[in-house]
């Protein structure tokens, strides 16, 4: 992505933000780390006046629409995501260092480029292969548009366990004071909760922190319904930002056999695990078909930022 052509500001208008990791590294591997990142997203667009009509989560990436009353909140809410992110990031793995590219962004001023704006970013997920429909991906969150529980049953706290109503206060709490849920309160969030519980939870985090302007994102469509039709059969455009296709399905895949590996992989921080258990994964992972050197490179992590010390094993 050419940096330099991409920092443009326009008062008033919608942005397209784009946020990616140094070297394209893979940064999303637990539910912990999406709810990290959007719970810090949906805080700071509060703090800021930021409306965001459209937000989706990869794994190496994030795309917005966003726009922002001043110059000045736009870009103290990039530099406070940027920042509160990494360190809460280097924190829970261990690391040092940046974590992310300067933020691109560029202005659509026209209704026509804004539209296919819109149309691109709701369909990372299915270009890079995660998905076929735009309502199958959580993280582009417009699933939320339609329900407050699209990949989950229907919370009835009164009929909850002790321990999920334990969670629902907590995140509660946060939220009312306004706090990002960082790693050390979602691991008490999640602590007791089963995987049933745990989905419920998860959309209810992502209902009660939900940023998206509805109103903002259907009035370039008519309504929800034409949205997704649109959505689906239509690419979109974007012409100001160069992203290069990558088949994200490949990492999803890395993710599944890592987990089911049995390995000592330390909640994914790879250069503190042993060299022969690190050795097994990376063949593990090699046999995955599709899986290039350069995924291998960007799910560990293993070319880093200069001036810092990637995690390779010897």
């Amino acid at each position: 992505m050419n940096f330099k052509s991409n920092h443009f500001y326009r008062e008033g208008s919608f942005h397209h933000l784009y946020i990616k990791a140094l070297n394209g590294n893979v940064l999303f591997y637990r539910i912990e780390d999406y709810l990290f990142i959007y719970t810090i997203v949906s805080v700071l667009a509060k703090r800021h006046n930021v409306i965001i009509e459209l937000f989706c989560i990869m794994f190496n990436h994030l795309h917005g629409c966003v726009r922002a009353y001043s110059e000045g909140e736009f870009r103290s809410f990039l530099r406070d995501l940027s920042s509160i992110f990494t360190k809460g990031y280097n924190q829970e793995y261990h690391l040092s260092g940046p974590l992310l590219m300067p933020c691109g962004y560029v202005p659509k001023t026209s209704g026509k480029y804004h539209k296919t704006c819109l149309i691109y970013i709701a369909n990372n997920p299915s270009a890079g292969r995660l998905v076929k429909s735009v309502m199958d991906y959580k993280w582009g969150l417009i699933p939320y548009f339609f329900s407050d529980h699209p990949f989950s049953e229907k919370l009835v706290k009164r009929q909850s366990r002790f321990a999920m109503r334990q969670a629902l206060a907590i995140a509660d709490r946060c939220h009312k004071r306004g706090q990002i849920l960082n790693y050390a309160t979602l691991k008490r969030i999640f602590k007791n909760l089963n995987s049933f519980e745990r989905a419920q939870m998860v959309d209810y985090i992502i209902v009660k922190y939900f940023f998206l302007d509805k109103k903002s994102f259907i009035s370039h469509f008519g309504d929800l319904d034409k949205a997704i039709l649109t959505i689906d059969s239509s690419a979109g455009s974007e012409h100001d930002i160069y992203e290069p296709w990558e088949d994200y399905s490949v990492y999803f895949e890395m993710i599944k056999k890592t987990l089911e590996s049995g390995l000592d992989y330390k909640r994914f921080r790879f250069h503190e695990m042993s060299r022969e258990d690190y050795r097994t994964l990376v063949f593990t992972l090699s046999r995955i078909p599709g899986v290039s050197k350069q995924h291998l490179d960007r799910f560990l992590h293993t070319v880093a930022a200069e001036g810092h010390s990637p995690t390779t094993q010897a």
